[in-house]
This record gives structure tokens, C-alpha cells and sequence, in this order.
């Protein structure tokens, strides 16, 4: 966004990764690169947060060509609405308009450095659980991400979003709280009205901590990006 002045429907709200990319590891294919043995309407209840994703007939992008760890040397969270060439309008910083795997058109893609990689969420179904209104402004993306983004909130809150906290020696699902404590996540509410993905998603974005450098502010964008201000009042 150029500026704080704006209001956006949350059904159009995104969180996502930026990261650099290398144009020639990039393969488009014209098949799901997501494939389960849960049928089409068990997959889009687990990745109730990627909407799109469904919506999309063909030409899905897979990159790095299958390898667990997608090839870039930095990433950063931004959350963001889509402008009118389905590219990330970021709301909380006057960032560049990157284009998005499998939103924007596929061959926006061959002679780019930095992009939103597969790493993208809607953040609607999860806004609306925690009753958030249709429409809000700045100063309520802001306090969105200061609380969900935070480091230790879904982590210390993790039964909001289904999910419960598991013994630190079952390792699997983890992470590191602000104060350096591991914890676990490795099990589930029964029957909870949102899936976990809405979790997972946060847990992916969120600030984070890292031993010797306390938390980092995961939102902050990169040098690799030039110079990018942040918005305010």
C-alpha cells in the first residue's frame, strides 16, 4: 500500500512468504502438485486456507522440482490483499507488488528475483472464527499482527486454534517460545469447528525465536528487496 488510508474486506486478506527465487527451477505443470488420498472435499477442508489453490483449472507451479527445502536464500512474512493484477499489495509496508504462486498468471514468472513462494494463506475463515468484522482498516491489520504474528501467541494459545500442547520430548511438530522454551503440538482438539491449517499457517509466519539473536520480527522486509518503508498513522 502507498498508505494507512485504506479498509479491506477480510475475506480478501493473504498471509504469505517473500522470498528470491531462481527463475530456471521453476517448472509449471498442469496438475495439483498436492496429492492426497483424502478425496477432493477431505483436501479442501485440511487446506481451508488455500482457497485458491482449488479455484485454479491448470498450469500450478512446482518449485525446486520436488526438493524438500525450496531453493532461496531469504524469506520474510508479509500480509497482503491482491491488486488488480492478482500480485501481493502489502498492508502493513510500501513493498513492490510480487507476484504469487499459483494466484498470479504463471509466466509473470521466468524474469523475476523475488516473489510470494508456495508458502500462501487466506486468513478469512480463521478472521471470522475469532469474530473479527468484514471490513477493517491499518490500525486493525496492525493489532492482527502484533497478536496472531507474535512469537509466543499461538504457541501459548494453541487450544483456539484446535491444537494441544504435547510433552517437549515428543519432538515432530515444535517450535521455541520468546524465553527460549521448546514446546510440542503434536495432537488435536476432537471435532474442532476450524481445521489445523489455520495453525500450521501462523506458525509458518509468525515471528520467531532463534538461540543467541532472541526474536526476530519476520514481517521486516529484506535488503534484498531495497529500500521499503513501513506504513503509519
Amino acid at each position: 500500500m502507498e498508505n494507512c488510508n485504506y479498509k479491506v474486506k477480510i475475506k480478501d486478506l493473504y498471509v504469505g512468504k517473500v522470498q528470491d527465487i531462481t527463475p530456471s527451477e521453476i517448472e509449471i505443470t498442469h496438475e495439483r502438485t498436492i496429492i492426497g488420498f483424502l478425496g477432493e472435499e477431505s483436501l479442501r477442508w485440511a487446506l481451508q486456507n488455500k482457497g485458491f489453490y482449488f479455484k485454479k483449472k491448470t498450469d500450478f507451479i512446482n518449485y525446486g522440482h520436488g526438493h524438500s527445502i525450496y531453493p532461496c536464500t531469504f524469506t520474510r512474512s508479509m500480509l497482503f490483499t491482491l491488486d488488480e493484477n492478482n500480485h501481493a499489495n502489502d498492508l502493513l509496508y510500501n513493498s513492490p507488488h510480487y507476484p504469487i504462486f499459483d494466484i498470479s498468471s504463471s509466466d509473470e514468472f521466468s524474469n523475476i528475483s523475488i516473489c510470494i513462494g508456495h508458502n500462501t494463506f487466506e486468513l478469512y475463515e480463521l478472521l471470522k472464527y475469532f469474530g473479527y468484522p468484514e471490513e477493517i482498516g491499518f490500525d486493525e491489520i496492525l493489532k492482527i499482527r502484533q497478536l496472531l504474528f507474535s512469537c509466543d501467541y499461538v504457541m501459548h494459545n494453541c487450544e483456539k486454534f484446535g491444537i494441544i500442547e504435547t510433552a517437549p520430548e515428543r519432538t515432530g511438530y515444535d517450535g521455541y517460545d520468546s524465553t527460549g522454551r521448546y514446546m510440542t503440538f503434536n495432537d488435536e482438539i476432537e471435532n474442532f469447528p476450524i481445521p489445523r491449517c489455520h495453525f500450521d499457517a501462523i506458525m509458518l509466519c509468525k515471528d520467531i525465536y532463534s538461540p543467541g539473536k532472541g526474536v526476530i520480527d519476520k514481517f521486516k522486509p529484506n535488503v534484498k528487496e531495497g529500500p521499503i518503508l513501513a506504513l503509519k498513522q
